[in-house]
């Protein structure tokens, strides 16, 4: 029964990104390029997957169900370089809001972000009527994009199920959301610019197995109508995720972490593959590598990434082939409050399901605490009620034998007083 719990759970999940991804979908050249590209150096320096990762406030532009693995409150920012003097700078928060979530499992977890783009400058010339340059040499605005996202994930379930009589299997559901304000904007012929605004949607789901150490993710990403500019008209890059990603501690004495995405661009119909590593020393640095697959700029991806105190500062470099190389900074502010607050609606009997394998082995701790306390509790009644039994028996045994004395000596002065009548002349000698 609990098989067929799970596989409905998860069939509902893969049902649910993939007809987002498809009902807005049409083929046809896409807009906004730069929701095509990699935000924050480590998922960067790992390839770009990051679907199944994604536990950081930059995650949330990939699958917005990892959201529900920042633990705390974090905020950071990151500084893109790409070809040409095209940037890119992008700033985010992520906190715990102080109620239980739907599910009613944990808290759930807010996430805001901005995104700024600016694609350069190009050359314009103005041409008169006969043809002839009447402004030559000018230089404008190539055009930029503003973002703005807010995003919503919970653990809305848990399956524990046994794949044997010593063994147990949990698995904990994610889901998220998050709702995107895009501008863009784009230089005209006249040399002005042209504007558009549009929103968009992404919807995410992200199961983790703790005994596995390992998640499976899937997502839908920028699924909205389309962006005009006039009258022109053109689709967002809606791309559908599929991602896997590992985590071992116990590697070489080293963290380890391995992913695995799978993407699909519905409007564009390109697919892509990536796959990254990332090898943590210490929780001090971390050494991050990565590979595109199924790209023209596609290849080989590195980062690096250290911690000062409650601050990371995170560096990733792709290279992009003849298109140069492109690279990301970030720094980033976590801070893990000790004490948690009360929350505003409490629910009974559930406990507070951390997504890392140390809160889930504290939890787990718990359970066979309390199971042990209620076996202790069911023995300590048994044993009272053996000796209740026992005292209730002894009672009637000794009833038992007092009966059993009475009825003897009755019976000797029964028999006495039958001797006495059967010869009477016995008194009369004694008194005689």
């Amino acid at each position: 029964m609990v098989y067929r719990k799970f596989s409905r759970l998860f069939a509902f999940a893969l049902l649910l990104v993939l007809c987002a991804g498809r009902s807005f979908a049409s083929v046809g050249e896409s807009a906004l390029s730069i929701l095509k590209m990699d935000v924050g150096p480590r998922a960067m320096g790992m390839g770009g997957a990051y679907t199944a990762l994604s536990d950081d406030i930059y995650g949330m532009n990939y699958n917005p169900a990892g959201l529900t693995r920042v633990q705390g409150f974090q905020a950071g920012g990151v500084f893109f370089k790409g070809v040409t003097d095209s940037r890119m700078e992008y700033f985010a928060v992520a906190l715990p809001l102080p109620f239980y979530g739907l599910g009613g499992f944990d808290q759930p977890r807010l996430g805001v972000g901005l995104l700024f783009s600016q694609n350069g400058s190009l050359g314009w010339n103005q041409l008169g009527a006969d043809g002839t340059p009447t402004r030559t040499g000018e230089s404008i605005s190539a055009g930029g994009d503003f973002i703005f996202n807010v995003t919503y994930a919970e653990k809305f379930h848990l399956n524990e199920f046994n794949i044997s009589r010593l063994k147990k299997i949990s698995v904990e559901h994610n889901v998220g959301m998050t709702l995107k304000v895009v501008s863009s904007k784009l230089p005209n012929t006249d040399g002005t610019e042209l504007r558009a605004l549009t929103g968009s949607v992404d919807l995410g789901y992200l199961a983790f197995f703790p005994d596995f150490k390992s998640s499976l993710a899937l997502a839908a990403t920028n699924v909205s109508g389309e962006i005009k500019y006039l009258d022109d008209g053109a689709m967002l890059p809606i791309a559908v995720r599929a991602g896997y990603a590992y985590r071992n501690i116990d590697i070489l004495n080293r963290g380890f972490i391995g992913t695995v995405d799978f993407l699909r661009y519905v409007n564009d119909e390109q697919n892509r593959l990536r796959m990254g590593i990332e090898i943590d020393f210490e929780k001090y640095a971390a050494l991050r590598l990565g590979y595109r697959f199924m790209e023209d700029t596609g290849g080989f991806t590195a980062g690096f990434g250290t911690s000062l105190d409650r601050f990371n500062f995170d560096f990733g470099i792709q290279l992009a082939g003849d298109l140069g190389t492109k690279f990301q900074l970030a720094m980033t502010y976590k801070f893990v409050p000790e004490y948690k607050k009360k929350l505003k609606k409490p629910r009974p009997n559930i406990i507070d399901m951390d997504s890392s394998d140390e809160s889930t082995a504290k939890i787990r701790e718990r359970k066979l605490q309390r199971e042990r306390i209620e076996r202790t509790r069911e023995l300590e009644e048994k044993q009272r009620r053996d000796e209740e039994r026992a005292r209730d028996y002894e009672d009637e045994r000794a009833s038992r034998d007092y009966e059993n004395r009475q009825r003897q000596l009755d019976e000797q002065d029964r028999r006495q007083d039958e001797q006495e009548r059967s010869n009477p002349n016995s008194n009369a000698i004694l008194l005689y």
